[in-house]
């Protein structure tokens, strides 16, 4: 993905859990979408444009709006084509709670340096946005529209 931080080979652990999750989820639905192997169901386009409309001001989404998402499908789209985007906003939420992004500024008002134990923190905070992005763009691309996300 073309936001992923640069990872040092062997050193597992270099990244949240939440993170990681969220990057081998994003990963593993494009590589399916691009082989054909995945394709977004109607409601799955839907709630990913409804996720890029909300997002669209800021430019990544809030939790809550990652929230909204997940609760507008209700339990059939945590069932529907094998529940995979449900479970990629899944791990987006979770990743964007970690981040504290559930303010109207979402993730860019948090701040990708702030916060955390040093440049360890800091490292960490980036790759968390690498991940939150590339998810995002995978979001934007399942949408019906094509909206920004």
């Amino acid at each position: 993905m073309p936001n992923t931080p640069a990872q040092q080979p062997g050193q597992p652990g270099t990244e949240p859990a939440a993170v990681a999750r969220l990057r081998a989820c994003t990963s593993a639905l494009a590589r399916d979408a691009r082989s054909g192997d995945w394709t977004p169901t109607p409601l799955e386009r839907r709630i990913a444009g409804l996720l890029g409309t909300a997002a669209a001001g800021t430019g990544l989404p809030t939790a809550p709006q990652v929230r909204a998402a997940l609760w507008e499908g209700h339990a059939v789209f945590l069932q529907d084509n094998g529940g995979r985007l449900a479970a990629l906003l899944a791990a987006l939420l979770t990743v964007l709670d970690e981040l504290g992004a559930g303010g109207a500024g979402g993730v860019g008002a948090v701040g990708v340096g702030a916060g955390g134990a040093g440049e360890a923190g800091g490292t960490a905070r980036v790759a968390a946005y690498g991940a939150v992005v590339d998810a995002c763009a995978f979001v934007a691309a399942t949408a019906e529209d094509h909206a920004a996300c």
